[in-house]
């Protein structure tokens, strides 16, 4: 590993948040792939980079998404003169005549 590498890493091991985060991404920046133990310090510094970072994009959150209305899919198995008698009393259920 080159020096500039190991002087972003070495920083980036006393620093904390977005800076310590960015001091790795430097480190990584200045690896050299031609450099003797290339692969084991590229791993290390995207180890360090994955443990340091928090995504902040993703995830539920608190009122996204539709609101329920309570009700839910059912199964039935009726006539077409049941099926035809339940929506009518859906529909007094749902629409009360004022």
């Amino acid at each position: 590993m080159n020096k500039q590498a190991k002087h972003y890493e070495s920083v980036g091991d006393t620093l904390k948040g977005e800076q310590a985060l960015q001091s790795y991404r430097a480190a990584q920046n200045h690896l050299q792939p031609t450099d003797p133990g290339y692969m084991q310090d590229l791993k290390r510094i995207q180890d360090k980079i994955s443990s340091t970072s928090t995504a902040t994009w993703g995830g539920s959150r608190e009122g996204a998404g539709r609101p329920s209305t309570g009700r839910k899919r059912q199964s039935f198995y009726i006539t077409d003169e049941e099926n035809e008698k339940l929506r009518e009393y859906l529909e007094e259920l749902r629409n009360p005549a004022e």
